[in-house]
């Protein structure tokens, strides 16, 4: 069944291909953020405006954690998607569970010391008084997850790599309208507040993680690792760290300047806290068709470098661009055009400071979407094929502009200096973070022709 699934991604049309194998990818993402909406909208409208400005505080520092730890589950997979391009089975297997037990072990370590620091960190970063306690509270739980997110995410990555994208999907619709329902029993139900939203993610992440571990131990033969498939390839261990560590920089530079940022919206109370904490989460559900596209790109680009079809490949990053352009252009009229009903869904009426500033928080991020859906496809092509370096100098380049940005206008445009960073930084980045995935191509398929001409 999984060998017949390879030729998906190695024959046929690419416009295609990308097109079926993306869809997945999009209805997961948006899923995954749907997660953190409904936590959102329940809080502000259940709760109140101070446990909703405890989520946005809380929602950079959980995703810089949680982005680090999936994002060497997604680097892994890199890893898992070439092997499987190439025929190579046996190392596919001592890749994956080669990846399990390192990644394992580092979640472990990991979660340990960030809850450690947590309440600390929340003080060095001016976070309100008021809302401190919540804060904490909801992110010891989450990082108590963090072991089941890593679980649910190496296994659902694995899955991808070899061509399907949609049992997963099926795994995380279960898991979202069971945080759903477990939401409104613990926050409206039993009136528990943030700690509530924060169990009701901590039992439908580990419910996600126990699905697909079984599906994948009784379904797919080539992913089962049983106890003596439990091995420690050394050989592996460079290729995998190499891609992981590249992909987990990649994400936690992004949630880094977020954090940097959130200091900076933290001092001007929690009404706008909040407003920005809406608007950061419609953004994230803009953009689910962007990033669905890139995280089916980055499989399908493995599998075909891994076979040495670079002909796929360029055909294939036309593709994504195409398509995620198409959405970004769509995206960009019902954030600049809806943004205000939008946000009016997750708070009452007359917190009027709030719904002002996530309107314009998320006008300011839909203007340029376009740009933002040209780093995430050209950052797909830098990963995959294996321009490491490259990929994260782009991404430190273009979320330190976020930062400088944000931070240099704020003294002249004070609180509307966040909303210029972001479009500001977008619009550099994307220039170079694609001109710099074509000049890679470029050589790499030189590289290729002379290669076969020896």
């Amino acid at each position: 069944m999984e060998l017949t699934k390879k030729k998906d991604l190695l024959e046929g049309n690419p416009f295609k291909v990308i097109l079926s194998f993306s869809l997945f990818f999009i209805l997961g993402d948006f899923l995954q953020q749907l997660y953190n909406v409904v936590d959102s909208a329940i809080l502000g409208r259940f709760v109140s405006t101070n446990a909703l400005a405890a989520m946005g505080v809380a929602t950079p520092i959980m995703n810089l954690v949680m982005f680090v730890i999936v994002g060497f589950t997604i680097g892994s997979g890199i890893v898992f998607s070439r092997w499987y391009g190439k025929g190579d089975i046996d190392s596919l297997r001592k890749a994956l569970s080669t990846a399990l037990i390192v990644g394992f072990i580092f979640t472990i370590i990991f979660s340990a010391i960030v809850i450690g620091v947590c309440k600390p960190f929340l003080r060095l970063l001016k976070t309100p008084e008021e809302i401190i306690e919540d804060t904490s509270i909801y992110l010891y739980i989450v990082f108590a997850a963090n072991i089941f997110t890593f679980l649910y995410n190496f296994y659902s990555y694995s899955i991808r790599s070899i061509g399907n994208s949609f049992t997963p999907l099926v795994f995380l619709i279960i898991s979202t309208i069971v945080n759903l329902l477990l939401d409104l029993l613990f926050v409206v139900g039993f009136k528990m507040g943030v700690k509530g939203a924060a169990i009701a993610t901590l039992l439908s992440q580990a419910l996600s993680a126990l699905m697909v571990i079984v599906y994948t131990n009784i379904k797919i033969g080539v992913l089962r690792l049983g106890f003596k498939d439990i091995v420690f390839d050394k050989s592996q261990v460079k290729d995998i760290l190499s891609y992981s560590s590249s992909v987990a920089l990649q994400q936690s530079f992004v949630y880094i300047a977020r954090i940097f940022v959130q200091g900076l919206i933290d001092t001007y109370g929690t009404a706008y806290i909040a407003g920005t904490n809406i608007g950061e989460r419609l953004n994230a559900l803009f953009q689910t068709p962007i990033r669905g596209y890139a995280n089916a790109a980055t499989t399908y680009f493995s599998q075909n470098l891994g076979a040495n079809r670079l002909d796929r490949i360029k055909e294939g990053y036309k593709a994504t661009l195409l398509f995620a352009g198409i959405n970004a252009v769509v995206f960009t009229l019902i954030g600049v055009f809806l943004a205000k009903p939008l946000v009016s869904l997750f708070v009452e009426n007359g917190e009027v400071d709030a719904i002002k500033s996530g309107t314009d928080f998320t006008i300011a991020m839909a203007s340029m979407y376009l740009f933002a859906s040209i780093i995430v496809q050209s950052q797909a092509i830098l990963r995959s094929m294996g321009a490491l370096k490259t990929f994260v100098l782009c991404t430190l380049f273009t979320i330190s502009l976020r930062v400088i940005f944000s931070y240099a206008l704020n003294g002249w445009l004070d609180e509307v200096s966040v909303y210029v960073g972001v479009p500001a930084s977008w619009f550099i980045g994307g220039i170079l973070t694609g001109s710099s995935a074509y000049l890679v191509y470029r050589n790499k398929v030189k590289k290729f022709l002379d290669n076969s001409q020896k």
